[in-house]
């Protein structure tokens, strides 16, 4: 596990908000969950920059981040974007009590670690009963990508479309329940 941690030290995702407009697109969607969110937590929070443009734009007191990368998370705690825990998930559990964020992010990284079973179960552990997650991971059997790898080229980034967005909505508009909603994009 020290090889994970060092690779990712050397290779935490840094200044989000520019490379990608799917950023500014999570962000529109959690808009929805904002006026009830007091809190927030990024799961694989990089740099921090997804979590100041969180707290700038949904208004959001209480944000805090975890990264498996010590890097990344001085780097949070530097910017001041909000208090950035180093947890190795596939390791420990996440340091924070049941119960403890509205709205949780964690984008693309599911599929990095070794036990997706055990970040999931903790995901839910620490959303309160009526927050929000949203989980996001790349789809390399879009029909994007597929086209991408047809013609030789390796597909790194999609984006959902307005028109994706809308059933995505729709589909958690029809579950209401007592349990945090997981919001699949």
């Amino acid at each position: 596990m020290r090889e994970q941690r060092s690779f990712y030290d050397r290779n935490y995702q840094k200044d989000m908000m520019s490379m990608s407009t799917k950023y500014d697109m999570f962000i529109r969607m959690m808009q929805r969950y904002a006026p009830a969110a007091g809190s927030f937590l990024d799961v694989g929070c990089g740099d921090g920059s997804f979590m100041a443009a969180v707290r700038e734009r949904l208004q959001i007191e209480r944000i805090f981040g975890c990264d498996i990368s010590a890097e990344a998370c001085r780097a949070v705690n530097e910017r001041g974007a909000g208090q950035a825990h180093e947890v190795n998930t596939d390791e420990r559990d996440l340091p924070f009590d049941d119960d403890s964020f509205d709205m949780i992010f964690c984008g693309e990284v599911i599929e990095h670690v070794y036990k997706p079973e055990h970040l999931a179960g903790e995901l839910y552990r620490v959303c309160s009963s009526e927050g929000v997650i949203f989980l996001t991971t790349p789809n390399m059997g879009s029909w994007f990508n597929r086209i991408s790898l047809l013609m030789g080229y390796m597909p790194i980034f999609c984006d959902l479309r307005c028109g994706a967005e809308s059933q995505l909505w729709a589909s958690v508009e029809n579950e209401s329940c007592g349990t945090p909603q997981t919001v699949y994009v």
